[in-house]
């Protein structure tokens, strides 16, 4: 079967989950083998990482350029799409990978602040 995406969502709260786990990579699951019965495997399990709302996905190799723009609660953004699974029905059982991509998160900080002098 197909293979889970990489998702981002932006959910309040989430910064500490993101300290106590700081991982630089992330896997989505493979899809499911076929069977005689399922000619095409089951998807693979999509998997979401919670972000603090403001957090911006930028391109981590050359340009920079800005992917996605998190910026309210349960905005949602595809970070690497997963691959395509082979099946009896294509030759050799040939799928196709699934994106690897090097990005970067960076988080909009907004803080109200007043001087007085």
């Amino acid at each position: 079967g197909d293979g889970g995406d990489v998702i981002a969502r932006a959910q309040p709260g989430s910064l500490a989950h993101i300290a106590k786990h700081p991982s630089r990579r992330f896997i989505a699951p493979n899809g499911g083998h076929s069977t005689s019965q399922r000619p095409c495997g089951s998807k693979g399990r999509d998997l979401v990482i919670h972000v603090p709302p403001g957090t911006t996905v930028v391109n981590g190799e050359g340009d920079r350029q800005q992917l996605a723009d998190l910026d309210h609660v349960d905005a949602t953004a595809i970070l690497a799409r997963g691959g395509r699974g082979g099946s009896q029905l294509t030759p050799n059982f040939s799928g196709v990978k699934g994106e690897s991509r090097i990005l970067r998160l960076e988080l909009k900080l907004i803080a109200d602040i007043g001087f007085v002098g």
